[in-house]
């Protein structure tokens, strides 16, 4: 909130709208207890590790608190229904290739239901499209 409330204000808009929207590459379950310097180093050693990511090439990495629409909370929380959700669209897209889990030492995501409902879905997912075209879950750590 005190980085992307102040620089979406004016537009009322989510931070990736207002820098310019990408299509959904990898999907980002997380807890946000995690040091956002540690965050970081984890998805850029699964984007080493996984994807061959650079600097010149990129990759789209879905993260809610810059994808999600801060202003508007309870629509991207889908209003309740859980399917409805920002969350839930972003992992079901077609261009998602994946979902990407950051892990601290104490493996806190998987102690939230949030975190377990992406685990949940992604399970899903892979069994209908399959490993070719969709990845699953990958366990990320700020050490690889």
């Amino acid at each position: 909130g005190n980085l992307i409330l102040p620089l979406t204000k004016s537009a009322q808009l989510s931070c990736a709208e207002v820098v310019g929207t990408q299509r959904v590459q990898w999907f980002v379950s997380h807890f946000w207890g995690t040091a956002f310097k540690d965050f970081v180093a984890a998805l850029r050693k699964h984007a080493e590790a996984e994807v061959g990511w650079s600097a010149r090439t990129g990759i789209n990495f879905w993260v809610c608190t810059f994808s999600n629409n801060q202003w508007r909370v309870q629509d991207e929380l889908g209003s309740g229904e859980p399917l409805n959700s920002s969350f839930y669209l972003a992992l079901c897209s077609d261009s998602c290739r994946g979902a990407a889990m950051v892990l601290d030492e104490s493996a806190m995501p998987l102690t939230r239901s949030w975190c377990l409902f992406e685990v949940y879905q992604t399970c899903k997912i892979t069994s209908q499209r399959g490993p070719d075209e969709f990845a699953g879950l990958m366990l990320c750590t700020p050490t690889g």
